[in-house]
């Protein structure tokens, strides 16, 4: 009993608190500031995931009331090929070509 408090004591005297406490405050700093970027990361992926919701959402509605036969076509496609068909209409912006893409992933 007497040999363990002898020993704590020569660890103090030899480990300063102030040492031993400072790496582990770092550790948890560095911690804290991962979980911090962790949670921007997933804030950002989420804005990303609800522009291209929004996307498809105003492709649908356009197709609806502009070209009801070919989002007729549209809601029968997988939605792979439902990603081809917004990556096209983003690049063109022009219907006449989206309306031609879904008709070619349909009738393939």
């Amino acid at each position: 009993m007497y040999l363990k408090f002898l020993l704590l004591f020569m660890m103090l005297l030899v480990f300063p608190a102030h040492l031993l406490a400072s790496p582990q405050g770092d550790y948890l700093q560095q911690l804290s500031t991962e979980a911090n970027n962790t949670g921007n990361f997933n804030s950002q992926a989420q804005n990303q995931n609800e522009s291209v919701r929004q996307r498809f959402i105003a492709l649908e509605t356009l197709l609806k009331n502009q070209r009801p036969a070919f989002y007729k076509f549209y809601t029968k496609l997988s939605d792979d090929k439902k990603e081809k068909v917004l990556e096209i209409h983003n690049e063109q912006q022009m219907l006449s070509v989206t309306s031609q893409m879904i008709a070619d992933l349909y009738f393939k």
